[in-house]
């Protein structure tokens, strides 16, 4: 019950393609996370200010 269970660098490792990878993370530069939150403010601003001028046009 108390014996001590070794645990190989292989259980310890994301499985991947069947082979240890290179390069463990892919880095990406700040300026992609900028563009990305510069979209979704502009993407909400659209959907959001989109039935306004529905809305006049109406009535």
């Amino acid at each position: 019950f108390f014996s001590k269970i070794e645990e190989g660098t292989e259980k310890r490792t994301s499985f991947e393609r069947g082979f240890n990878p290179k390069n463990q993370s892919i880095s990406f530069s700040n300026q992609y996370y900028l563009i990305a939150i510069l979209f979704l403010v502009f993407d909400l601003e659209i959907v959001l200010a989109f039935p306004i001028p529905l809305s006049l046009f109406k009535s």
